[in-house]
């Protein structure tokens, strides 16, 4: 397992672990949604890969560092 660099509340993010953040969506009965991911390693750096298949997709799973800059970030696993 590779250690990204990168931190969520002071715990170092590694290759392998499941990450989530909650966002706002008024089509959930409470209100928000959980965006779940896994962080892997590919092609030089860290992405998150949800649970979508992005080999038919036409977008790239995001980064890492995307996803713990604009979100406020959870290691779940």
């Amino acid at each position: 397992m590779k250690n990204s660099g990168l931190k969520i509340n002071g715990i170092e993010v590694k290759e392998g672990d499941v990450i989530r953040f909650k966002y706002e969506d008024d089509m959930e009965d409470e209100g928000y949604g959980y965006c779940t991911g896994k962080v892997v390693f590919k092609n030089g750096c860290f992405v998150v890969k949800e649970d979508f298949d992005y080999t038919k997709a036409k977008t790239p799973p995001d980064t890492l560092y995307n996803w713990i800059t604009d979100n406020e970030c959870e290691i779940i696993k």
